[in-house]
């Protein structure tokens, strides 16, 4: 789209009438004449939506928000009740980045689609755009309808074109609905079949993380390292693997192994998915012995269903069968999960954190695989539990059912529980260590930071030196005390204990390992310490700024608030701790008050010049975001008489002309 200073035009501009000629029209015509053309349009003709969405899909793609914010906001004040006032609204619901989306622009969007009488007219856009920006947006709004009608005939019109755009949106709501019921393993084939063929670049990244996750809880561990980070490409080279695997699953494994073959062919050097091939090419080849017995228990164990399984477990126990016994039932439950059968791999593991604790590395592994897969079922689950998700047309199939995070909780709990008591009083090894911090993280990611025990130190005392050391370091990512006790018991004590330990010592040891919000506790409970001393001031402002690199901006405004009362108007100290408050308040979004702070360190005099042009940029963009755009211009052209650092002008001359051109 060609971009050019706004002037009055004596013309009225007029949206082409012929649907071809919209798009090359769109592209060679300034932002004015886009923006005249749609004050004069009709908004209920469908060409002047056509227009739109063109016209912010550009500014989308360019990450341009500002823009997308300002065109979205005047269309639909602009033209209230109408299709194009209502897809202004949509753009600014559906497609910003989920941050900078309001949940009460959402209700208000739910209830003009409901109480809307152009469902029709989204059809319409839907069947003449199934490929593109128009379509998919019209396709969300026509499902916001809410309308079984509606939902029958984008079905039936997807089924007669099953490689278009709204096909491929399709198949991700079929995902979503199965992700809902935790069915995570009916969700990820539609998931894949849609993300090939999605025509909408900016929302395939958050679909791929779903995917991801899918595979993981759903137990296809390796499938779900090849979906990380991965394209378009990677996921259709998935959907061939999943058909094959799918044929030798339904008895046909000789039209699978060629199938794979190819497909390992094509792939080249690509470590995980080659790895995965061939773990399949192998399980395809293999025959039991049908002469060893135990053999044909384990083989049994390797297809039965899962009703069968304990059975063959329980017989397994009592014949106490050859000396890797435990290893190799290990290593069924691995192919059984990389094949997503989670059910049948999570008894199995289960089963021998029961009944096979003698065999220590084994059931080590077994519990990591256990929690794993608990941790991230609770996460998806309370992921998928908020109420209205602004992420598109996904977000309105509704929330998931409250039992279904209160079981995905209590399983979690139960592992966590017997895991650690499981591991109190075992010799320190490696599989040990590992399991330890993983049970620290997932505490620490619930907020449970107090839970599990102090099992570094339970540990530390039955270790050498060397050990003592690693897990000092190990435990500094979680619980500096301890990690501190530890280092106690290295320099002789028998008897470490948490408390009492050095304040300034505690307070480093946080500050090295970037532990701001331990650290502002810390720094608090010294300013405390130092009311009515001449350190306090000091004090209160380290706090301060530590609650900030924490990113709690809400506490570190009240402790500089209090403070600021008690510093000499116009000191340095005074400066900067405006300058400070200003800060705090800008990152809870208060612009009005982060501002006025601003200016009041700028007019002090006692800033740096680096400290100075900082402020003015931030004060500039947050009259951005008001769309106030004569002060944001003022200030910026203040700042350029200052004299400012050739980066700091680069940054003002680019924003002065993009604020220019839109004038």
């Amino acid at each position: 789209m060609a971009s050019s200073v706004l002037f009055a035009v004596m013309l009225v501009t007029t949206i082409p009438t012929d649907w071809e000629e919209i798009p090359p029209w769109v592209d060679s015509s300034t932002q004015a004449e886009i923006w005249e053309s749609l004050e004069n349009c009709d908004p209920t003709d469908p060409r002047s939506i056509r227009v739109l969405d063109l016209t912010l899909e550009e500014f989308r793609s360019r990450t341009q928000y500002y823009l997308l914010l300002r065109w979205s906001r005047h269309f639909e004040n602009n033209y209230p009740g109408t299709p194009l006032g209502c897809h202004a609204l949509a753009w600014r619901c559906l497609m910003l980045p989920e941050g900078m989306r309001d949940k009460e622009d959402l209700r208000t969007l739910e209830q003009t689609v409901r109480e809307t009488s152009d469902v029709r007219q989204w059809l319409d856009l839907l069947k003449r755009f199934p490929n593109d920006i128009t379509g998919i947006m019209a396709g969300k709004l026509a499902f916001l309808s809410d309308s079984k009608d509606v939902n029958l005939e984008i079905e039936s019109f997807s089924h007669k074109n099953p490689h278009s755009g709204i096909a491929a949106m399709m198949k991700l709501r079929e995902g979503m609905i199965s992700a809902k019921h935790q069915d995570w393993s009916s969700a990820i084939d539609p998931w894949i079949q849609g993300i090939e063929t999605y025509p909408i670049p900016w929302e395939i990244p958050q679909w791929i993380k779903r995917l991801e996750d899918a595979l993981t809880i759903a137990g296809h561990s390796l499938q779900a390292e090849i979906v990380r980070d991965g394209t378009v490409g990677t996921i259709a080279q998935l959907r061939i693997f999943r058909h094959a695997l799918g044929a030798s699953d339904r008895g046909h494994a000789l039209d699978a192994v060629p199938i794979l073959q190819e497909l390992k062919r094509r792939m080249g050097s690509s470590p995980p998915f080659i790895e995965l091939i061939d773990s399949h090419l192998n399980a395809l080849r293999e025959q039991p012995d049908e002469s060893d017995q135990e053999k044909l228990l384990f083989a049994s164990l390797d297809r039965a269903p899962i009703s069968k399984i304990p059975d063959f477990l329980v017989t397994l126990f009592q014949n106490k069968s050859g000396p890797h016994s435990v290893e190799k039932l290990f290593s069924i439950a691995n192919i059984r999960f990389d094949r997503g059968e989670y059910p049948e791999a999570v008894l199995i593991w289960s089963f021998m954190t029961e009944h096979f604790r003698q065999d220590h590395n084994q059931v080590l592994e077994a519990y990591n695989r256990l929690i794993d897969i608990r941790w991230k079922q609770f996460s998806l689950a309370r992921d998928f539990r908020i109420p209205h998700s602004t992420e598109g047309f996904e977000g309105f199939i509704g929330p998931l059912i409250e039992q279904n995070l209160k079981e995905a909780r209590v399983k979690l709990e139960e592992v966590l529980v017997d895991a650690e008591e499981y591991v109190q009083g075992k010799d320190y090894s490696f599989k040990l260590l590992r399991l330890i911090k993983k049970l620290y993280r997932i505490h620490s990611n619930r907020g449970s930071a107090d839970r599990p025990g102090d099992l570094f130190i339970d540990l530390a005392m039955r270790s050498t030196r060397d050990q003592q050391s690693i897990l000092s370091e190990s435990a500094k990512e979680f619980r500096t005390r301890e990690a501190l006790a530890i280092i106690e018991i290295l320099g002789g004590s028998s008897t470490a204990s948490l408390s009492h330990l050095p304040r300034e010592s505690l307070l480093n040891l946080y500050l090295q390992d970037e532990k701001y919000r331990e650290a502002a506790a810390i720094a608090r409970e010294s300013a405390l310490d130092a009311s009515g001393t001449p350190y306090a001031n000091d004090a209160w402002f380290k706090t301060a700024e530590l609650e900030y690199k924490a990113g709690d901006f809400e506490s570190s405004a009240s402790t500089l608030i209090d403070l600021i009362g008690d510093l000499e108007e116009g000191s340095e100290d005074h400066t900067q701790a405006n300058r400070m408050l200003g800060l705090a308040e800008y990152q809870t979004g208060d612009y009005e008050k982060a501002r006025k702070h601003f200016n009041t360190a700028i007019e002090s005099g006692h800033l740096d010049k680096d400290q100075e042009e900082s402020l003015y940029m931030m004060n500039a963009y947050s009259n951005l975001y008001h769309q106030r755009y004569d002060q944001a211009r003022e200030g910026l052209n203040e700042l350029l008489g200052k004299n400012p650092s050739r980066l700091t002008e680069r940054k003002v001359s680019r924003l002065l002309e993009q604020l220019n051109r839109n004038k």
